[in-house]
Formats: C-alpha cells, sequence, structure tokens
C-alpha cells in the first residue's frame, strides 16, 4: 500500500468512519426502540464508561506512545528494526491486556461501588456483563495497536475498515438477535474479535513471531506512559462522573446523556482530525512550519464547527425524532436528549481541537501541560456539575452545561500552553475569521426558523436547514479577504478533484 496524504487520511475517514458512525446510529436505533431508556440500558453505557477508563485509556496510551517511534524507524527505511519495534509492543499490548482483563473478572463484584446512583438492579447488571465483555478487553488494545502500526506508514484507510467491520459485525448481531439476553455486550465483543483479526490478517508479517516486549527502544519510549495513563484515563473519569452525577436522576437519564454525546461527537469523530495529525507533526522537525500547520487546522475546524454548532442547535430536537423515536423511546425521551444536546452544542469546536493538540504536547514531550490541563477541566466539571444538579437542579441540562464549559476552559488553557512552548497562535485572526463565519451563519440562523416555524417534516427540516447553513459557510469563505480561506479552498479543490474523477 502507498502513503496516504493528510486530505486523503480525512476523505477516507469522512468515507469509512462515516458509514461506521451510520451503521453505529443505526444499532442505537434498533437499541432504542427494542429497550428504550431503561435500567438495563443505564447499565450498559456506564459499563462502556468503566471499561474506558480500564481498556480504551490503555488502548489509547499504547496508540500514542508507538507512533512517534515506529514514524522515525519507517521513514529511515530500517525495515527490520521497525519490525523489532512493532513485533515487542503486540507482545507488550497482549500481555497487558491480558492481565487487565484478569483482574477487572475477578474484582467484578467491586464495580457498583463506583456508581453511587445505582440501584441494587443495574448495579447487578454491571457485574453480569463483565463475562460477555472480556473479549473487547483483550482484544481491543491489539486492535488499536495495528492502527497506530499503519498510522505510522501513513497507511490510515485499513485501520477506518476495519473499524467499518466491527460497527457492521455489531449491528448485524443486534438485528438478528435483539431478543437475546446480553446482546448489548457480546455483539460489540464479537464485532472487536472480528476487526482485530482481520487487520492481523492483513498486517501479520509486522507482529509474527511476537518479539521482545522489554528491548531499549521499548523501554524509552515507556517512560512516557505513566503520565499517558493517568491523562487518557483522566479524560474516560471525566466522561464517567458526568455519568455518575447522572445516576441520581430518574431511570434512562444515563442514556440519555449518552445519546446527547454520540449525536454532539458525531462530526468530531467522522472527520477524525487527530488520526492522521500526530503523524504528520512527527515528520515535522521545523517549529515554523508545524505552526502553519496548526493554524491551518485551526482554521479548518473554526470553519466546520460553528456550521455543525448552529445545526445542532437549530435541529437537534428533528435530528433525535427522525433517528430514534419509534418503539420504546417515546417523544418525552425525545424531550430529555433533546435539553442535554443544546447544552453540550458548544462543546463541538474544543472537541475538534483538544486532541490534535494534546498531540503537539506530546511530540514536544510535554506530557505534564496535558495532564494539568486535564485535571483541570475535570475540577471545574467536578464543581459546576455538583452545583447544577444539587444546588440549582437543573437536571441533564446542567450536567451537560458544565461539561461545555469545563471543555472550553480546557481548550483556552492549551492554547495558552501552546504560546508558551514556542507555537504562537494568531488568535486574532482566529477571532477575526470565526466573526465573520459567524456573520453569515446568523442570516443562516433566522432562516432554519422561519423553515422550523413553515415545515413540519423531519427530513424535510434537516435538509433545509443543512443546506442553508453550508451556503452561508460557502458564500462567507467567497467573500473572506485573509489567509484562513486558503486551507479551506484547498480542501474543496481536493474534494471537485476527487468528485471529477
Amino acid at each position: 500500500m502507498h502513503p496516504e496524504s493528510f486530505l486523503k487520511s480525512i476523505n477516507s475517514a469522512i468515507f469509512w468512519r462515516g458509514s461506521s458512525k451510520l451503521l453505529g446510529l443505526a444499532k442505537h436505533v434498533i437499541i432504542a426502540s427494542v429497550i428504550g431508556l431503561s435500567a438495563k440500558l443505564d447499565s450498559f453505557f456506564i459499563m462502556t464508561a468503566l471499561l474506558g477508563i480500564l481498556v480504551l485509556s490503555w488502548g489509547e496510551m499504547i496508540d500514542i506512545i508507538t507512533v512517534p517511534h515506529m514514524v522515525q524507524s519507517w521513514q529511515k527505511g530500517d525495515t527490520k528494526e521497525f519490525r523489532k519495534i512493532t513485533s515487542g509492543y503486540m507482545t507488550l499490548t497482549l500481555l497487558g491486556s491480558l492481565l487487565l482483563a484478569s483482574l477487572i473478572y475477578f474484582f467484578r463484584d467491586k464495580l457498583p461501588l463506583l456508581v453511587i446512583g445505582f440501584e441494587m438492579e443495574r448495579g447487578q447488571l454491571l457485574i453480569d456483563a463483565v463475562p460477555w465483555l472480556l473479549p473487547v478487553i483483550i482484544f481491543y488494545t491489539p486492535f488499536r495497536y495495528i492502527g497506530a502500526v499503519l498510522r505510522a506508514k501513513r497507511q490510515f484507510s485499513l485501520f477506518y475498515k476495519a473499524e467499518f467491520l466491527l460497527a457492521l459485525v455489531t449491528l448485524l448481531c443486534l438485528e438478528f438477535f435483539n431478543q437475546q439476553p446480553n446482546v448489548l455486550f457480546w455483539s460489540y465483543s464479537f464485532g472487536v474479535m472480528v476487526a482485530f483479526l482481520y487487520l492481523l490478517a492483513r498486517n501479520w508479517r509486522f507482529f509474527l513471531p511476537l518479539g521482545n516486549p522489554f528491548s531499549s527502544t521499548i523501554r524509552q519510549s515507556l517512560i512516557l506512559a505513566p503520565g499517558l495513563f493517568i491523562l487518557q484515563s483522566v479524560q474516560y473519569i471525566y466522561v464517567l462522573t458526568d455519568q455518575i452525577f447522572v445516576s441520581f436522576l430518574p431511570t434512562g437519564m444515563v442514556s440519555a446523556l449518552f445519546y446527547a454525546t454520540l449525536l454532539i461527537y458525531l462530526l468530531p469523530t467522522i472527520i477524525s482530525l487527530d488520526s492522521a495529525f500526530i503523524t504528520i507533526i512527527s515528520e515535522q522537525t521545523d517549529k515554523q512550519e508545524r505552526t502553519k500547520k496548526l493554524n491551518n487546522l485551526l482554521s479548518l475546524v473554526i470553519f466546520f464547527s460553528l456550521g455543525a454548532t448552529l445545526f445542532i442547535f437549530v435541529a437537534g430536537k428533528n435530528i433525535i425524532t427522525l433517528l430514534l423515536e419509534r418503539g420504546l423511546f417515546t417523544a418525552i425521551d425525545t424531550q430529555s436528549v433533546t435539553f442535554a444536546v443544546i447544552a453540550y452544542s458548544s462543546v463541538i469546536l474544543p472537541s475538534f481541537l483538544n486532541k490534535p493538540f494534546d498531540q503537539i504536547f506530546q511530540v514536544e514531550r510535554r506530557i505534564g501541560l496535558i495532564v494539568r490541563r486535564t485535571i483541570l477541566g475535570f475540577i471545574i466539571n467536578l464543581i459546576l456539575n455538583t452545583i447544577f444538579l444539587f444546588i440549582l437542579h437543573w437536571g441533564l441540562f446542567g450536567i451537560a452545561l458544565s461539561t461545555s464549559i469545563s471543555y472550553w476552559v480546557m481548550l483556552l488553557t492549551s492554547l495558552q500552553a501552546l504560546r508558551k512552548i514556542g507555537y504562537p497562535i494568531n488568535l486574532l485572526r482566529a477571532l477575526k475569521w470565526g466573526g465573520w463565519l459567524t456573520l453569515f451563519l446568523t442570516i443562516a440562523y433566522f432562516g432554519c426558523k422561519f423553515i422550523l416555524i413553515y415545515f413540519s417534516n423531519n427530513l424535510v427540516i434537516l435538509v433545509s436547514c443543512a443546506l442553508l447553513i453550508i451556503s452561508a459557510l460557502f458564500l462567507a469563505v467567497l467573500f473572506y479577504q485573509g489567509e484562513e480561506k486558503k486551507p479551506i479552498k484547498t480542501v474543496i479543490k481536493y474534494y471537485r478533484k476527487f468528485i471529477l474523477k
């Protein structure tokens, strides 16, 4: 396979990750209609958050610490050294995952203690889920690690295809076995196993036979592991904290919060700027060139996120109604999710930027900056959750709003830290660019309000609002006089050329 450019990686991410996210939405449509906002679904989403702390954080840590070393080795053309590194890391991830699976299984009875708002029924559902999720615990980190190897070689598409396969297998299991007990849990396990085996079959030469997990290169990279693991764990604890607070609300609100986050993070996940960005940054040694790429990234993110924020804000309820309101998912459930979506809508821009910024800190080996910034956001979120839920009694809306505010605090802290380590992002230019886009989007906002008044069909409303917002954005780019329009024009030219092929 040939190396892929940054734009091609985004194109592949949009197609394959977009397809996998659509399958994920279809999966949740099935779950919502069959189960509704229930105790069983609450337990499933809490278990997902717990796995995030214990498993996904381990997987993302391995992902982050391995890429820079593998990029350097691959660029030198030293295939023997590259295979030595990749096979050694694979041994490490498998051993670590097996140890983690054993610990979680033997201490599964303690899991309900982490969710203090759960009653006995939902706590027991957590315990019963663990055996069905053991394959996820064992194979997810090796799966992510193979993706890291592919990114080091600039072969992004294959991992996106594997993610699509994971989503497809999970969806098919849910579609054909939705009446089977525990299908929520074992369907995801089966999907992870299939996706892992697919990637391993395509790349086994880089991993087999398994190598030494404690070679000098691997030991050197593991110096960053404690800080990165704390960082990744804190990020998932961040998510779990929201769900712990929601567990004090009536049954079903944990699920409502999850559906709101699913909708909000859909675009950042599909476009996936961070997946290729770490490779691009690792290849650059000149800080000035990195800063230029970072400023271009900021221009793109402001363009995408402001439009997406407005669309979610004006049409969020219509999206939820169209996708989820059927079967056991009622109009009252739609209203609960809508409250959270409105409060979450402003989190799109920082969620786009936080991971690419983290990757700059990582390449500069300034992990402490990320940890401190994340802990600050976590503390602010904790305080605001307490105030909004127990003092102001804002319920689900307050919990989502506290997350949005804390994400913005983390973003501003990251921008300040970047300037301190020699990445002078031009905030004045960014504000001017954002203000210009907002001017055109304000006109689009009033147009969307007109559409909501005179149309009742949800699909017509969504298509009309999307076209209006997209038109406003492109008119803003057309008439703007500044550097920020250049990366947008580059993307437009790329996709026009891609379409004309």
